[in-house]
């Protein structure tokens, strides 16, 4: 079953305002319960229970949108709850005595509203906890010679460990706390290369910044269990794998060596992944890939700790699903886990501002603060001084 929050209507200011007129701070949560009103979406809800539910519902004040039909029907339905938070308590305590299809429902509506509301995770990458609270960046270092964003490194033909210890010094003075090296390119289109050949050209990058900067947390973007183990080996922490965990290979490595993991959806491949991509709803299948991968993971023994979640804007996504997918990347975060966004340079932004690659900075920053709005917690970005200032000054308006 699915239980996305499909919005929620809170002020941060609340608090404030109460403050202001001289209410009791006795009644700060009462009233905040009050306000913080939900849209609910449920789905394979047997028609029977959804009927109780709709009624209950309605006895706190509140409501389940149903089908038309939901009286008679005896099929499995989808709802919505049209409730605020004190509502919804009221009921979850009267559920507690419905049967036990309801009383589930009930626990897992409680935890999908922690989880929605939850702020700060912790992520377990091998021997480190990193206590996310405030957004992450994450710094883009590609080994390729034909990477979408032309920064790949093997195609500029100069010193690669001082072009590596350039930016990564770069990336450091602006606040990054990850490097994500990439030997593979992943642009629509791309060809695979050997296990081998990725595994050398990571092998170089990987040195250079455990030489010059140890405490950097390193990420490797692949898909290939041989290159994630070789690349923990050699001092990486985190996989960032493109094809969510999907191989029991890429599985074992994480288990194995407790790296961090980033469960990213796609559909198809680099190769043909951007050949007439169809979703009847974006969101709701890569919900439930998500919800899957995360039960497959945790049966064989990998931590949720160790995971975050990436929707995989323009893997396999029309330009309407990138919208949708920022637009609502809230709808995830009753999964309980951090999310990572990444929309730097990519091609849905020069499709709306007809930019170049080259020009497509502030499009990134747009697309980059309204994630951060809507709960992503960590930024895959080439461009990192000028997204951490736009982050921080959205961050400090809309929490102040």
């Amino acid at each position: 079953m699915q239980i996305r929050i499909l919005n929620q209507v809170y002020l941060p200011e609340l608090y404030n305002f109460f403050s202001e007129i001289g209410v009791d701070r006795k009644a700060f949560s009462i009233m905040a319960a009050k306000a913080r009103g939900y849209l609910v979406y449920l789905d394979d809800l047997p028609s029977v229970y959804a009927n109780i539910l709709k009624q209950e519902f309605l006895s706190a004040g509140a409501d389940v949108a149903l089908p038309r039909d939901a009286l008679v029907s005896q099929r499995h339905l989808r709802g919505i709850i049209i409730a605020n938070l004190s509502q919804i308590n009221k009921v979850l305590s009267k559920l507690k005595r419905q049967p036990s299809f309801l009383r589930q429902l009930a626990e897992a509506l409680r935890e999908a509203i922690f989880n929605y509301n939850y702020s700060s995770y912790r992520w377990r990458v091998r021997k480190r906890t990193i206590n996310i609270k405030q957004p992450l960046l994450m710094g883009i270092i590609n080994v390729t010679p034909d990477s979408f964003s032309g920064d790949g490194l093997l195609s500029k033909g100069r010193n690669l460990e001082q072009e590596v210890k350039n930016k990564v010094a770069e990336f450091v003075k602006a606040g990054v706390k990850i490097i994500d090296v990439g030997g593979e390119s992943s642009r629509p289109g791309a060809r695979p290369i050997s296990a081998s050949e990725e595994i050398k050209r990571i092998m170089s990058v990987i040195k250079v910044i455990k030489k010059h900067f140890p405490r950097v947390l390193i990420s490797l973007d692949t898909y290939k269990a041989e290159v994630a183990q070789a690349g923990i080996e050699a001092g990486a922490s985190i996989i960032n794998d493109i094809s969510g965990l999907r191989r029991k290979e890429m599985r074992k490595v994480v288990l194995r060596y407790k790296a961090g993991a980033v469960i990213m959806h796609m559909k198809g491949k680099p190769s043909n992944m951007q050949r007439d991509p169809f979703y009847k709803d974006v969101v709701s299948e890569i919900y439930d890939f998500f919800s899957q991968a995360v039960k497959k993971c945790e049966l064989e023994g990998i931590s949720k700790e160790q995971l975050v979640l990436d929707p995989g804007i323009g893997f396999g996504k029309r330009l309407e699903d990138n919208l949708e997918i920022i637009r609502r990347l809230g709808e995830f975060k009753t999964l309980g886990l951090p999310l990572m966004l990444g929309t730097s340079r990519k091609s849905f932004i020069g499709t709306l501002t007809r930019r170049p690659v080259e020009g497509r900075l502030a499009g990134t920053i747009a697309s980059c603060v309204l994630g951060v709005i809507k709960g992503a917690k960590i930024l895959r970005i080439h461009d990192a001084r000028e997204i951490r200032d736009a982050v921080l000054i959205a961050k400090s308006i809309n929490e102040n």
